[in-house]
């Protein structure tokens, strides 16, 4: 089962998953990017995610995941240092009860965040995110990005040229 933590850890092919249509998973995807990422309808995670859900962000402190009630306070951070964050869906592929999705970001530094000063700068990271549901819920999320892209791009000079390789990782930020 998806409680059961050490199931979650192996990818959870969940006993009780739902079989989605592809109209449920861009639906699921589009709320998911769309209300509580672009809109921050923080509110929306207690009706799509299980209690019991791991939300896994690539360069997270533990590779096993944070409890999901992390992934409001981690929204939260992001939106508040880039509050015209604006992430577009760019494909949408779903089999059985599991959901990937490609994403792009754009924002503005404007607020501090993960140490790094306001800097009014502008990014664009690419990223996939995968969504495992259980009963219409979402038990287990990994987000796939490179924070070290974002802050490289929030710190990097005019005049110096990068390759935008990586993408955004979006890490819990526990006060």
């Amino acid at each position: 089962m998806c409680g059961d933590y050490a199931n979650r850890d192996q990818g959870c092919a969940c006993p009780g998953g739902t079989r989605l249509s592809v109209r449920e998973a861009k639906l699921i995807a589009h709320q998911f990017l769309e209300e509580i990422w672009n809109r921050g309808n923080i509110s929306l995670i207690d009706e799509m995610f299980s209690e019991t859900c791991v939300y896994r962000a690539e360069g997270a402190q533990k590779s096993a995941g944070m409890p999901v009630g992390h992934l409001k306070t981690c929204i939260s951070n992001v939106r508040r240092a880039f509050p015209d964050l604006r992430i577009s869906q760019r494909d949408v592929i779903a089999e059985d009860n599991k959901i990937a999705i490609r994403w792009t970001a754009r924002g503005t530094h404007q607020a501090e965040f993960l140490g790094l000063r306001s800097t009014g700068k502008e990014f664009t990271l690419s990223g996939v995110a995968i969504l495992i549901i259980e009963q219409k819920k979402i038990c287990n999320t990994w987000m796939f990005a490179g924070l070290s892209e974002l802050i490289a791009q929030l710190k990097e000079d005019k005049g110096v040229h990068r390759t935008n390789n990586c993408c955004l990782s979006l890490k819990a930020q526990r006060r």
